[in-house]
């Protein structure tokens, strides 16, 4: 059955690369930038308790 365990903490040379080239600044392009603040503002939006906005006048005979 050991020999059968899977190394957990393997990396790929190819996830290596992907790693070394994100580490450098010209990876990082003004559009690269734009989606990763895009994304932060999504997952905070999921995760982070909102808090509850007003009913709107709209609703209100409902």
């Amino acid at each position: 059955m050991s020999e059968n365990k899977l190394n957990r903490a393997f990396v790929s040379e190819a996830t290596r690369f992907l790693q070394d080239f994100d580490a450098k600044p010209e990876a990082w392009s003004p559009a690269r930038e734009a989606e990763v603040k895009k994304y932060d503002r999504i997952n905070a939006l999921r995760d982070e308790v909102q808090a509850e906005k007003p009913a709107s006048k709209i609703w209100s005979g409902f």
